[in-house]
C-alpha cells in the first residue's frame, strides 16, 4: 500500500534474478502496468531492491496496492544451487533418515556442519530489521 522508501523497495526474498512486472492498482481496482523504463533490478545477494530510474517509484494512491512479480531463486536445477548449499541439503536429509525413528529436540536442531555450510547464506539483521 505504500513503499517503504520513495526511490526504492526492497524484495522480500534473495537471490532475484529478474523482475517480471510492476502493476500499481487503485482502490477500485483498476491497475496499470508500470513501464519497466521506469525502474530497475538492484541484484544484491542478500537484499535485492526495486529501484527508481528516476528520483521514485511510481505513485500509489491512497487505498492502492503495488504488485511486484519477480523470478528469484538459484535456478531451475540441482546443479545451479551453490556446492556448499547442496551439500547441506544432502547432509540434511541423512540427519533426518538417521533419527527419522525418534526426532526428539535434539534430532531436530540443525547439526553444526549444516549450520556452517549455511552461515553465508543468512542475512545478517541489525537491531531487529533486515540488512
Amino acid at each position: 500500500s505504500a513503499w517503504r522508501d520513495v526511490a526504492c523497495q526492497t524484495l522480500p526474498v534473495a537471490p532475484v534474478n529478474a523482475v517480471l512486472s510492476v502493476t500499481i492498482r487503485d482502490l477500485l481496482g483498476s491497475s496499470q502496468v508500470v513501464d519497466p523504463g521506469q525502474y530497475y533490478l538492484a541484484a544484491d545477494y542478500y537484499t535485492p531492491t526495486l529501484r527508481a530510474k528516476g528520483w521514485a517509484l511510481p505513485v500509489i494512491k491512497d487505498g492502492g496496492t503495488a504488485e511486484i512479480v519477480f523470478e528469484a531463486g538459484f535456478g531451475p536445477d540441482w546443479a545451479d544451487v551453490p556446492s556448499d548449499m547442496a551439500q547441506a541439503v544432502l547432509m540434511l536429509a541423512a540427519h533426518f533418515y538417521d533419527n527419522r525413528s525418534a526426532l526428539t529436540d535434539r534430532a531436530k536442531a540443525l547439526p553444526m556442519g549444516i549450520s556452517k555450510l549455511l552461515s553465508r547464506y543468512r542475512p545478517m539483521r541489525l537491531l531487529g530489521g533486515r540488512a
